[in-house]
């Protein structure tokens, strides 16, 4: 190829790039924003069984409450005894460890599971809520179980372990946000680090064809994750959406003014059941996941 080949194929090298920045950009835009939403689900299920501890209170005061009643709402409240432990550890996490720490604090090596000092080290960048918001939404225990409906040390060494090996597979830890949610969240995730790596090669190759062969073949395979990607976040959007919808379902606004006697002629009863149903419903929401297959 002559001089003037090597500047034509050397343009379609720098418009090759400017292509891969673009999708890059919006593979990096999508996982920031579903790392985002999750947080903002996880946090709409802390309301729920609030919502659902409220109403419990509620109806262990209402006289004369009929006992299938008071069996619903604690069958209910039982949906979330997994979940409820999460919420404990993120408190118990958030007095043990620092943002800025790169290492896991208070936490014995022994309990963290497989990677965990790579889950320690994102964990430790991105925050325990953060990393439990992304590990409950998205992430499965090894025995295929996922991460929201276990429970205690179970749920913690699960969401660590599940963390820890993203962060390795990616090749390594310190990331936040959407990136650390790319590089944990299986088969849209391991491109990145192969990303950099590319990135360097291609700057150092002499031959101007074969960096474009590469560059077409990432900007393939980012597309592919993307149309894994955005579907997943559509699904967790609508569940963050049946959640915030539910959660008002279950509010105890009208009982206020109402008898405090489940017998009285005035007695809204079955607005009650509709919000006891209502509240099984949530409490069973609050362990659903999306999958996130490892490839």
């Amino acid at each position: 190829m002559g001089i003037f080949g090597n500047i034509f194929r050397g343009q379609d090298l720098e418009k090759k790039k400017l292509e891969f920045e673009t999708v890059k950009n919006l593979y990096l835009r999508e996982g920031e924003s579903i790392s985002s939403d999750s947080i903002t689900l996880f946090e709409c299920r802390k309301d729920s069984v609030r919502c659902i501890q409220r109403v419990k209170s509620y109806i262990d005061r209402l006289t004369n409450c009929p006992p299938e009643i008071q069996k619903g709402i604690a069958k209910a409240l039982s949906y979330t005894d997994n979940f409820r432990e999460t919420m404990q550890w993120e408190i118990d996490a958030e007095q043990s460890y620092s943002v800025s720490s790169s290492s896991i604090k208070g936490a014995n090596a022994s309990n963290i599971g497989i990677g965990g000092v790579a889950a320690g080290a994102t964990i430790a960048t991105m925050g325990p809520a953060a990393a439990m918001a992304i590990a409950t939404t998205f992430g499965t225990a090894s025995t295929g179980v996922a991460i929201s409906s276990l429970g205690g040390i179970a749920a913690t060494n699960a969401a660590l372990a599940w963390l820890g090996g993203g962060a390795i597979a990616a090749g390594g830890a310190g990331m936040a946000g959407g990136s650390a949610l790319l590089a944990l969240a299986g088969p849209i995730g391991w491109g990145l680090a192969g990303v950099a790596a590319l990135g360097t090669s291609v700057r150092m190759r002499s031959s101007n064809s074969k960096a474009i062969e590469e560059i077409e073949k990432l900007i393939h395979e980012l597309n592919g994750k993307l149309e894994i990607l955005r579907p997943k976040h559509q699904k967790l959007l609508r569940l963050l959406s049946s959640t915030k919808a539910l959660n008002k379902k279950v509010e105890l606004d009208m009982f206020l003014t109402a008898p405090n006697d489940y017998r009285s002629e005035d007695y809204p009863k079955e607005e009650l059941v509709e919000i006891v149903n209502n509240c099984k419903t949530i409490g069973k929401m609050v362990n659903e996941t999306i999958a996130m297959q490892m490839q």
